[in-house]
């Protein structure tokens, strides 16, 4: 994944951020919502995400993997277990990372990398 230019406009002095309103479809886990290091290249940021392995039998879906030392732990504590939002019924959370984060850029991956909201610690 690769975000173009150097680094967020979004940025915090605070190294235990809380993420506050961070829903989930009802069934889902709130360790899908990846927290992850970006590394600087250049005017881009970017992080290495596999997320498959092939088998003899052909592809086999897994948790992203990001690598050693590129996923920040994040605690979640439950807001309320239900709210209706477009029609369909969603578990909110209140989300920080579990461990104080390290000046540098950052990323929330959302939708299996579809976004990700970027901002980063002075």
């Amino acid at each position: 994944m690769r975000i173009n230019g150097g680094q967020a406009e979004v940025r915090v002095h605070e190294r235990m951020p809380e993420f506050l309103n961070v829903i989930f479809p009802l069934g889902v886990s709130p360790d899908e919502l990846p927290l992850v290091r970006l590394k600087v290249e250049g005017n881009s940021r970017v992080v290495q995400v596999d997320s498959a392995e092939m088998g003899v039998t052909g592809s086999v879906s897994r948790p992203q993997d990001f690598g050693e030392n590129v996923r920040v732990p994040l605690s979640a504590e439950k807001v309320t277990n239900q709210c209706t939002w477009r029609g369909k019924q969603w578990a909110v959370y209140r989300m920080k990372p579990s461990v104080p984060l390290e000046p540098g850029e950052y990323g929330l991956i959302v939708g299996g990398g579809k976004l990700i909201y970027d901002f980063a610690v002075e």
